[in-house]
């Protein structure tokens, strides 16, 4: 476990910066602390992220570029 100084050292200083944006009434152990739980990821134009169906096991927030969501009208099972 690491201690909270610990835990601001080891991410990067944007992440916790827009955490406490986020959440500016929690406390900065406490931004930390869930900001430790988030991985930044990035992707190339045109990648997938998921596909719809998919099991969900993680949630994505997008900090800068854009993002298009495309479903289809009709689900699988024929239903609106």
């Amino acid at each position: 476990m690491y201690s909270v100084l610990e835990n601001e050292k080891r991410l990067s200083g944007h992440k916790v910066e827009l955490f406490s944006r986020i959440f500016p009434q929690q406390s900065k152990a406490t931004v930390i602390n869930f900001a430790s739980y988030w991985e930044e990821e990035n992707y190339q134009a045109n990648h997938v992220i998921y596909n719809q169906g998919d099991v969900a096991d993680s949630i994505y927030a997008l900090i800068s570029g854009e993002v298009t969501v495309i479903f289809p009208l009709v689900l699988p099972n024929n239903n609106l």
